[in-house]
C-alpha cells in the first residue's frame, strides 16, 4: 500500500507439504482407417506440455503413457461387437442419440463411414475398451486420479476437436484435434470438473452448473476452458479447484 491507496495484491494458495499432487494419463489411438496407425502422439510431448505449460500451474504433474494403436476390424472384433449390440438394446442406449453407438459398429461392418455424435463415439470406445482390454478400462476406472484419452479418426457432426465427461474419467480428441495439446489440456479440465468460461448450451449442461462457467463471451480469454483463443492459463480459482480435485 502506498498511504491509503492499494497499488498491489497477491493472490495465492498453499500446497498439501509443498507437494505437486501427481496424476496419471493413458492414451489410446482407435482408428478405423489402416493407414492412421501410423499416427504419431508424442508423449514425451503431451507430458512435457501438461506439466511445463498447464497443469503445473496448479501444482498438478502428470505420468503419460502410450498404449499400442487399436486398429477397429468386423472381422477380427465381430464377437465384441455384437456384444455391444445386445448391450446397447439391453441398457436402452439405442433410445438415446448421445449413447446410441449403433450407426458406428454397421458402419464397422459394411466398412463404409459417416459422422456420428460425438458422445456417440465416446460412448462406443469406452464400452468397446471394455471389453477389448478390460484390466486397462479397469485400471482407469478403479483408481483415482487416473484418465483416460482416446485419440480417434471417427468423425464427428459437431466439428469439435475432443469431448471430454465433466468429473469422469474419459476424454476423447478427434481427428482434427490430434497434436493440439492445448486440447488435450481442455478435455482433461473437464475430466477434473472444470465447465467452459462460457455460458452453457442448455440442459442438461446447465442444469448443474461447473466450476469454471463464468458466462462470458467465448474467445475473450486466454484460458484452457475457452474456445477460439490463444490457450494459455487456468485463473486462481481454478488453481485451487484442480489442486483439490487432485488430491489422492
Amino acid at each position: 500500500t502506498s498511504g491509503n491507496n492499494i497499488t498491489g495484491k497477491l493472490n495465492y494458495f498453499s500446497l498439501d507439504n509443498g507437494s505437486f499432487h501427481k496424476q496419471d494419463l493413458k492414451i489410446v489411438p482407435v482408428f478405423i482407417n489402416p493407414a492412421n496407425t501410423g499416427t504419431n502422439t508424442d508423449i514425451n510431448k503431451v507430458q512435457t506440455y501438461f506439466n511445463e505449460q498447464s497443469y503445473n500451474q496448479a501444482y498438478v504433474s502428470w505420468k503419460v503413457r502410450g498404449q499400442a494403436p487399436i486398429l477397429l476390424n468386423w472381422n477380427s472384433d465381430s464377437l465384441i461387437l455384437k456384444d455391444m449390440i445386445n448391450d446397447a438394446y439391453a441398457f436402452n442406449w439405442h433410445t438415446n442419440v448421445e449413447n446410441n453407438y449403433l450407426r458406428i459398429i454397421n458402419d464397422i461392418k459394411t466398412g463404409i463411414f459417416n459422422q456420428y455424435n460425438s458422445s456417440a463415439i465416446q460412448k462406443f470406445l469406452g464400452w468397446y475398451l471394455s471389453k477389448k482390454n478390460k484390466a486397462l478400462y479397469d485400471s482407469v476406472y478403479n483408481n483415482k486420479g487416473v484418465y483416460l484419452m482416446f485419440i480417434t479418426d471417427l468423425a464427428q457432426n459437431g466439428g469439435e476437436d475432443g469431448i471430454g465427461m465433466v468429473n469422469g474419467h474419459i476424454c476423447t480428441i478427434f481427428k482434427n484435434g490430434i497434436g493440439s495439446y492445448e486440447t488435450y489440456v481442455h478435455e482433461i479440465g473437464h475430466n477434473l470438473g472444470l465447465d467452459h468460461t462460457f455460458p452453457c448450451s442448455g440442459p442438461p449442461e446447465c442444469d448443474t452448473p461447473s466450476p469454471g462457467l463464468r458466462g462470458l463471451a467465448k474467445g475473450v480469454t486466454e484460458h484452457f476452458m475457452d474456445y477460439f483463443n490463444s490457450k494459455l492459463i487456468f485463473w486462481k480459482t481454478d488453481w485451487e479447484f484442480i489442486y483439490n480435485q487432485t488430491k489422492p
